[in-house]
């Protein structure tokens, strides 16, 4: 949103192109939609093979008007870049990855952020160490200026820091980094929370385990003024949904305190009991690509699957009080193309009513999410 509120966003499908990178949905758009409504489509990307990406995974507004983002593919070599769109439409690419070049990375799904410097933060999700326990790298955390100078901060190796993270990333005011892998990459590796300091420095926050302790992380974590971290997990907790990948659980919300300490805030418990009228009932399952938190310490989250209408307490204008806003039509998972499923879930929005848990008093502060690949969905920041 800028100054004059209006909103900027990108959609999944509709733009140029139906190659294989975009389907036959097409691929992104760019939009801006004024406060009176009226709707400005920026810039169409068209087909993933040429060098200007194909399918935005995320992106954020400066104060001069530029967007920063990325696309999960396209570019030389259809493995994602970095771009910008100047206020008067003018479209530069920052940054290619490609195999080529492989220690860099490949395939930013989680969009990028500001860091307190003006720089611009991101996630791969392979690339990075080459003959890590990934055949194409564990992924990476990097930096990138405005004008497109980039730099690998770390590069993950399977076991112990874990690998594939996909979900953008919270960088505090001292410019460290917080963000999430989400593992697979061998036995026993659920993912994690990381820290890595402006040295470079990689320290794990926590380790999940699978099962009631969870796994699979999929938001960034967002952070309080108090240091505070809150996140969620796709699978794991204490009630049974059914999935057997990670456990059996419907995932969770977690709190890390600022000195360290692990808890579990709530547990998601589904949407499979029936009614007479033969709706379902619960409170959804699975965990959100994106958390917010409110002035007053509130915290907002959709779930991967939508129960039925939410009852009195819960608020579907939370996503219209904050910075950031999705609108989705299709609560459902996919992966990326040619990937498997299993190994590269990416998490979706729903159309669903957006749940609250109260957390803390403290004024907070949130981090832009990453995008879901999905056709027929909008996304405004």
């Amino acid at each position: 949103m800028d100054a004059q509120g209006a909103i900027y966003g990108f959609t999944m499908n509709g733009g140029g192109g139906t190659g294989d990178s975009c389907s036959q949905g097409g691929c992104s758009t760019i939009f801006k939609i004024t406060p009176a409504g009226q709707k400005t489509v920026l810039y169409t990307f068209f087909d993933g093979f040429n060098h200007k990406g194909a399918r935005v995974s995320g992106m954020v507004l400066d104060e001069a008007g530029n967007i920063f983002g990325t696309t999960i593919n396209g570019g030389y070599g259809n493995r994602g870049i970095v771009f910008r769109l100047a206020p008067d439409s003018t479209y530069t690419v920052l940054h290619t990855f490609n195999e080529q070049h492989l220690a860099a990375g490949l395939y930013p799904l989680g969009g990028v952020v500001f860091g307190h410097a003006g720089n611009l933060y991101g996630t791969t999700w392979q690339g990075g160490e080459i003959g890590s326990r990934c055949a194409k790298g564990c992924g990476t955390v990097y930096r990138i200026t405005t004008q497109g100078a980039l730099t690998t901060l770390y590069r993950f190796k399977g076991p112990p820091d874990s690998c594939f993270p996909q979900a953008a990333i919270t960088v505090d005011a001292a410019d460290n980094i917080y963000g999430t892998a989400s593992g697979g990459c061998g036995l026993n590796t659920f993912g994690n929370v990381f820290r890595i300091g402006p040295d470079g420095a990689m320290a794990v926050l926590h380790k999940f385990r699978g099962g009631r302790d969870s796994a699979q992380p999929a938001a960034p974590p967002v952070m309080d003024a108090a240091g505070n971290l809150f996140g969620t997990t796709i699978y794991g907790g204490s009630h049974d949904c059914g999935w057997r990948i990670n456990g059996p659980g419907c995932g969770l919300v977690y709190k890390i305190a600022s000195d360290g300490t692990y808890s579990v805030l709530y547990n998601f418990k589904g949407g499979f009991s029936r009614t007479g009228d033969g709706r379902r009932r619960g409170d959804g399952r699975g965990a959100p690509s994106v958390l917010f938190l409110d002035g007053k310490g509130n915290l907002y989250a959709p779930p991967i699957r939508a129960a039925t209408p939410a009852p009195a307490t819960t608020r579907s204008a939370a996503a219209r009080s904050s910075r950031s806003r999705r609108t989705g039509r299709r609560p459902c998972c996919t992966g990326f193309p040619g990937a498997a499923m299993a190994a590269f879930p990416i998490t979706a929005w729903c159309r669903a009513e957006v749940r609250t848990a109260t957390i803390s008093s403290a004024r907070p502060r949130s981090a832009p999410g990453a995008a879901a690949c999905l056709q027929d969905q909008e996304v405004a920041v």
